[in-house]
């Protein structure tokens, strides 16, 4: 692998990194200010306590049709959930 190649991988890891750390903070703050419990997140979406917790923890990502689901659930832009607003 050339430097580039090397290097274009190591910058994309590293953005993909920090939209997940915005949005798991977007998704716990927007869980919170509307009283909602992680399991009950997790039945509006369709998917268990568990992944919601993954989500705000930054471990996993949420899949684009969960990310949609959310926006509309807590009122806000997709860009909003992935920190561009």
């Amino acid at each position: 692998m050339s430097f580039v190649n090397y290097f274009t991988t190591f910058c994309r890891k590293i953005v993909n990194m920090c939209v997940i750390n915005i949005m798991s903070k977007r998704i716990k703050e927007l869980r919170i200010e509307q009283n909602l419990k992680q399991s009950e997140l997790g039945a509006l979406l369709n998917t268990t306590q568990d992944s919601v917790s993954l989500w705000e923890r930054g471990l996993r990502a949420p899949n684009i049709e969960i990310i949609y689901k959310m926006s509309q659930i807590f009122n806000v832009s997709i860009d909003y959930l992935f920190g561009k607003e």
